[in-house]
């Protein structure tokens, strides 16, 4: 799947144990993959802050750009905000989580959905960024 090969594209950027950094991914390089993705900066207290990128297809789901790129105020019932759910949980485990399930968006459709959350660090090691994916599927109505 596109989440998988997502994933390995982070391994392959990463050296020995350590986390890739921001600087070492190459959005060219991510193909279909790279509207669908967000990145999340990581304050020096180690808490997830605010949304550096979005992609345009995250940003097309919340109906329009996003005035406020803080995670608290993300729009319900929007893939981002059910994507960025767990961020805490990457945090604090300090390994890539992927997650899945089904909200009702804002047009009251049911969407099955799958995100994955990345840890990046430019030291290897102290996480100041995170990169996602989401993707989804409307569910037809029975």
């Amino acid at each position: 799947s596109s989440l998988n090969q997502f994933l390995n594209y982070w391994r392959d950027r990463g050296k020995d144990e350590s986390f890739p950094a921001l600087g070492d991914l190459d959005p060219a390089a991510m193909g279909d993959m790279w509207p669908f993705c967000f990145v999340i900066r990581v304050d020096a207290d180690g808490a997830a802050s605010a949304l550096t990128y979005v992609g345009p297809h995250l940003v097309a789901d919340c109906g329009g750009p996003l005035t406020d790129p803080s995670l608290e105020t993300l729009p319900d019932a929007t893939l981002i905000k059910n994507a960025t759910a767990f961020v805490g949980q990457t945090l604090r485990r300090r390994v890539p989580i992927t997650k899945g399930g089904e909200f009702i968006d804002l047009r009251g459709r049911t969407i099955q959905f799958r995100s994955i959350i990345l840890p990046l660090a430019d030291d290897g090691r102290t996480i100041d960024h995170l990169l996602g994916a989401a993707n989804c599927r409307e569910l037809p109505l029975e």
